[in-house]
């Protein structure tokens, strides 16, 4: 399987300036299992020759959280904390992974459902 996107389109289309997260060498991975979940979402019916920008957008944005993820994933996350007489809140690994399935729909549905891409029901007769 190959990536929608490329380094070239991440730094200069959707970061359009900005930093990026991930380094040239870690992005080929995360934008490959980024392109998966987009697929998955569009149930494969975007054709790899003719990827629309709103898709290739998604698959930043979700290797972007990917990243972060895994980046981040000690297994706990804090989720709170106070600096006067130090409290810290715990998130397990199990609800860290669903923020991050809520955090990539929210995505996918951004960028793809304006655009008619997403499947969302039975169409009107």
């Amino acid at each position: 399987m190959t990536a929608w996107v490329d380094y070239t389109f991440y730094t200069e289309s959707y970061l359009a300036g900005r930093s990026p997260t991930m380094s040239v060498d870690d992005f080929p991975h995360y934008a490959v299992r980024a392109t998966a979940t987009v697929r998955r979402y569009t149930l494969d019916n975007i054709s790899d020759d003719d990827v629309p920008d709103a898709a290739k957008y998604a698959v930043c944005a979700v290797s972007d959280a990917l990243y972060s993820y895994d980046k981040n994933s000690s297994g706990i996350g804090v989720t709170s904390e106070k600096t006067g007489d130090l409290s810290v809140t715990y998130a397990s690994g199990a609800e860290r992974k669903k923020a991050l399935d809520v955090q990539i729909r929210d995505v996918v549905y951004t960028y793809l459902v304006s655009g008619g891409y997403l499947f969302c029901g039975v169409a009107p007769c």
